[in-house]
């Protein structure tokens, strides 16, 4: 008689990974994709009636994603699967997304130190002040502060909550009205354990469309 296993699957759950939701997805066929940017723009000029007309031509480079394979396997056996009451194809699914490997041979990610996203503001030691979001918020041009959104640690929005004006209030108010987000300069943000912590010579926040 096989052992008795309970309906439900305890499972500690882990922190989610929302880049993908906030990224543009892409599908390729092959191992990598090309990406036409223009490298720099031509101009124009003011001319006389009937001058010749100024040649000025764009020039275009292209940057290269590659696809790279991440794997991973779970031995389960006959039995389990047998006595299986808690779906077990669907945990093991779910399993197989968290897993997100490690090791050569894969993207670096926007706060890896090569390869990353450029540095809009430097702060001052192992500190955050909101000098330094609005710092950082006005790094990026205006047409991508209309889309852009926060992405940064747990820890870091709580330091910046506990940020007070020279009256001892907080200078971050959250929302009052019910279903409004809270927002950071009126952009939203994203919280994620994957985004380093405060500390000397740590990227500890992204702001980017």
């Amino acid at each position: 008689v096989p052992d008795e296993y309970e309906r439900t699957l305890v499972e500690a759950l882990e922190e989610e990974n929302f880049f993908r939701s906030l990224a543009t997805v892409i599908q390729t066929s092959s191992g990598d994709r090309k990406i036409p940017i223009v490298a720099s723009k031509g101009e124009a000029k003011w001319i006389d009636e009937e001058a010749a007309y100024p040649e000025s031509d764009d020039s275009f480079g292209q940057i290269s994603i590659s696809a790279y394979k991440v794997a991973t396997m779970i031995k389960v056996s006959d039995e389990l699967l047998n006595d299986n009451v808690f779906n077990l194809e669907a945990y093991i699914s779910k399993e197989f997304g968290r897993r997100i490997g490690d090791g050569k041979g894969k993207p670096t990610g926007i706060f890896n130190a090569t390869g990353g996203a450029s540095d809009g503001v430097t702060t001052a030691g192992a500190s955050i002040t909101f000098d330094d979001v609005m710092d950082l918020f006005y790094s990026l041009r205006s047409p991508y502060r209309k889309k852009a959104v926060w992405m940064l640690n747990d820890s870091t929005v709580k330091a910046l909550r506990k940020l007070k004006d020279g009256n001892g209030n907080y200078i971050w108010q959250p929302s009052v009205q019910a279903g409004v987000p809270d927002m950071i300069l009126n952009r939203p943000y994203f919280t994620s354990s994957f985004v380093p912590e405060i500390a000397a010579g740590q990227k500890i926040m992204a702001f980017g469309d």
